[in-house]
């Protein structure tokens, strides 16, 4: 693999920015309009059904797309290998799920989940030829190719879904909305990408990128049952409808941290692999990499979390309105997890898979730990759940750090040095709004109008700041949005 320079990591950066702020926001707006056709009810069957496609689709992966992404020299014979390992597995899986879904069913008393799960597992499949064909246009770094496939996807997805969610069909809506969402992906990325797929095993293949794939996997079990043990609490020990006034909460926050600015760890990964001989520049890269992360996702969650009662109402209507404290917590937590996906990047990029695996069973230590004392020891309400969650994510991202100062040297002073002035002008943006809030409830506004004015007059304290404090990044912003106009 060669060295990816700045002007390339730069370019892959703002395209996947765009494929992801274009197309989750298309899909933002969708679920907007779906969340006013659905019930809490409907989403929340939704959520039950990807705790278990989710995991198959962990091991139809199996860690090999990233292990493509960082080898360095990934040739037609290693992409088949996967290829052909994804679609054996996602056949197994297919029929394992087939006739569990009964039980699943039984145990939260839904009858209706047997066909839900049945009919959604088909993603596996899709799955199955869409992961290598994923790792061949990231290793590559075409992102402005997905992200043209996602809008074309994210729109006639999203309008077969509301026509259906408009006809009385309920849950049925969101299943065929997001079978067909991958299928058009998988289809349009089938015809444009050049790489043919081939049913090829090759055990030395094998071997060397399950060297690699094993720790990434292991992490990504840990991961995922640390998202699904909430699931499965949340679904059971609370209710169906909780679950899904926790989705609609999670939505703003995941699209916007995870989905947008964690977009960057997409580029972040083959550039680490480029940097592996040249710790120095590696390091340097990073640390700027923080400082933008940091710019712009610390005033983005903060600020969802002070205006969260609003954007619920205004997004979702007032039938969501239990979402907007749960969104609070959310967003803390989400402020953390970008942070750790660099990291993560980083323990991929240069072959440490196995450390992202240590700290994930930190992590999801820390998550249990909050689960059995919020629902089994004190039987607390479910904003403690999602507190709890939020600890975890921090402590979890402080492990990470830890184990990132080993490997290029970046200590948490220096991570505080790249972060500190945004969080203080994040803060004060914060307290502005509350004051300008404060003020602004005792006038009958509707809640519309209320959202506006807090989003405005928080941007222009936070732009007033950025430039009180001299920050670089504030700067440098304005610079790269010039740039996207030449690309």
């Amino acid at each position: 693999m060669t060295e990816i320079s700045k002007e390339q990591f730069a370019k892959g950066t703002i395209w996947k920015l765009l494929e992801r702020f274009i197309g989750r926001g298309i899909s933002l707006v969708i679920s907007v309009v779906l969340a006013r056709l659905l019930t809490p009810d409907d989403y929340g069957l939704i959520a039950l059904t990807t705790v278990f496609t989710n995991l198959s689709e962990i091991l139809i992966d199996a860690g090999f797309g990233t292990a493509l992404i960082r080898k360095k020299e990934a040739d037609d014979e290693d992409f088949a290998c996967v290829f052909t390992i994804s679609c054996g597995i996602s056949a197994v899986l297919y029929v394992i799920l087939f006739f569990v879904a009964p039980f699943v069913s039984g145990y939260y008393e839904r009858p209706e989940l047997i066909a839900v799960l049945r009919v959604m597992s088909l993603v596996l499949f899709i799955q199955a030829f869409a992961s290598t064909r994923n790792a061949f246009v990231n290793r590559n770094m075409q992102f402005k190719l997905l992200m043209k496939c996602n809008m074309v996807a994210a729109v006639i997805s999203g309008a077969a879904g509301i026509t259906m969610a408009y006809l009385g069909m309920g849950v049925w809506a969101l299943v065929l909305q997001r079978l067909l969402q991958q299928l058009i992906i998988t289809v349009l990325l089938f015809i444009k990408v050049k790489w043919k797929p081939k049913l090829k095993f090759d055990s030395e293949k094998f071997k060397n990128l399950f060297g690699f794939s094993a720790g990434v996997i292991g992490a990504s079990l840990v991961n995922y049952v640390e998202n699904c043990v909430n699931s499965l609490v949340v679904g059971k020990h609370y209710s169906v409808s909780d679950l899904g006034y926790v989705d609609k909460a999670t939505i703003l926050p995941e699209q916007i941290s995870l989905n947008s600015f964690g977009a960057m760890t997409n580029v972040l990964l083959p550039t680490v692999s480029s940097y592996q001989s040249d710790i120095d520049r590696l390091r340097l890269v990073i640390r700027k990499v923080v400082r933008y992360t940091s710019y712009v996702m610390l005033p983005v969650m903060l600020g969802m979390l002070v205006v969260s009662r609003e954007a619920i109402i205004v997004l979702f209507t007032e039938k969501w309105l239990p979402s907007a404290s749960m969104m609070q917590f959310i967003c803390i937590y989400y402020i953390a997890t970008p942070l750790m996906l660099i990291d993560v990047q980083i323990f991929f990029g240069l072959g440490h898979s196995n450390i992202r695996l240590k700290t994930e069973i930190y992590r999801i230590i820390f998550i249990l730990a909050g689960v059995v004392l919020c629902c089994f020891v004190f039987d607390l309400e479910i904003k403690y759940l999602l507190m709890t969650n939020a600890i975890a994510a921090g402590l979890g991202t402080l492990v990470t750090h830890l184990e990132v100062k080993k490997l290029i040297g970046y200590t948490l002073t220096d991570r505080l040095k790249d972060t500190y002035k945004s969080l203080i002008s994040a803060l004060v943006m914060c307290a502005v709004v509350m004051g300008a809030k404060y003020i602004l409830n005792r006038f009958a506004f509707p809640a519309i109008v209320l959202l506006i004015i807090e989003i405005a007059i928080g941007g222009l304290s936070y732009m007033l700041m950025s430039v009180l404090l001299k920050i670089d990044v504030f700067k440098e912003l304005f610079d790269i949005l010039r740039k996207i106009k030449s690309l």
